[in-house]
């Protein structure tokens, strides 16, 4: 389920990525066109925030999502219906007093994470370099949070394979939300053509210039996924 952690918050790796990052910034930044990948881990798997943070949400606020116990297992896949039946890693999440705890402690890693990614977007305010700054937030994969019985990844639902995409280019991107799927193997030749860098080779997939310039602008292109092949 999730506890809260005994590591002392500065000792947390989302502190030293954020420590790192900042050192980062304050040394190179300014002399020259820099690319700085701040790797969190939180929120991922295991759900053990610092104790501030995981003071913040309560289970008993916690609601489960209404697909929790609605799958039908006469129409659900095959991998779906074992992965509600048995949950190797989290079997206790069965238990509703105990899905509503994780629900908190992931919310907890949530808002540790982005504590984190707050003061390195700072120090770049700070330092003079948020107006000529790219910032991408993204993420690998979502989390289930119980929605159909399921936890953590592996399923084609928009809780799972639906990550976070959140883009800041100043001076191009326009406030708002992009509701046309997009794909992460776009954010190559999105980011060459942001810093103005030419690509010699062939690419899978094209940019997608026109929705951070407009994020209502439709893009008619499907997104392909994999897993476990």
């Amino acid at each position: 389920t999730g506890r809260v952690s005994k590591i002392p918050e500065r000792d947390h790796f989302e502190s030293f990525v954020a420590r790192e990052s900042i050192r980062f910034l304050q040394r190179f930044s300014g002399r020259q066109p820099f690319f700085l990948i701040c790797s969190f881990l939180k929120p991922h798997d295991p759900f053990m925030p610092a104790e501030r943070f995981a003071q913040m949400f309560s289970p008993a606020d916690m609601h489960l999502p209404q697909s929790w116990t609605n799958v039908d297992p006469k129409t659900a896949p095959e991998e779906v219906r074992k992965s509600i039946t048995r949950n190797a890693p989290t079997p206790e999440l069965r238990n509703r007093e105990e899905a509503l705890k994780r629900i908190a402690y992931y919310y907890a890693n949530l808002a540790q994470m982005d504590d984190c990614a707050g003061a390195v977007l700072r120090e770049l305010t700070r330092l003079g370099l948020a107006d000529d700054t790219v910032v991408i937030y993204t993420s690998d994969h979502g989390e289930m949070l119980g929605a159909h019985g399921l936890w953590q990844k592996f399923q084609f639902y928009e809780e799972s394979c639906g990550v976070p995409l959140i883009i800041r280019a100043p001076g191009v991107t326009k406030a708002g939300v992009c509701d046309t799927p997009v794909t992460q193997v776009s954010l190559l030749p999105t980011l060459a053509k942001l810093c103005d860098i030419p690509i010699k080779a062939k690419l899978v997939e094209d940019d997608f210039m026109q929705q951070l310039h407009d994020p209502a602008a439709a893009r008619s292109k499907p997104v392909y996924a994999e897993y476990d092949l």
